[in-house]
């Protein structure tokens, strides 16, 4: 549709063939612009980015202390854990020592 518009005006001053290869050449040139949606598109998504970039700024602020915070709670986690592994070896070495036969 398009190319046949433009090659009918291109037929005017152009030869056939001419014509032909200028339209596609106008067509392809045209279909590769970027459209008003595109660019409202682009003008949305860096707005977005402008938005989010002081709150990024101020999350990367606070990694360092949650970092801390985190290592910490780790820490934490290791020692319950070595707890519970001394109670189980005393509830082993409990049950090693109990006399079966008297039970």
């Amino acid at each position: 549709m398009l190319t046949e518009s433009i090659r009918d005006e291109l037929v005017k001053v152009f030869t056939v063939p001419q014509a032909e290869v200028l339209a596609q050449c106008v067509v392809k040139a045209h279909d590769t612009l970027a459209t008003r949606s595109d660019m409202h598109e682009l003008r949305t998504a860096l707005t977005d980015l402008a938005t989010q970039q002081p709150l990024t700024r101020a999350g990367r602020r606070e990694l360092p202390e949650q970092q801390k915070l985190t290592i910490a709670a780790i820490e934490e986690i290791k020692q319950t854990f070595a707890d519970i592994a001394g109670t189980f070896a005393d509830i082993a070495s409990a049950l090693q020592s109990i006399d079966v036969s008297t039970a």
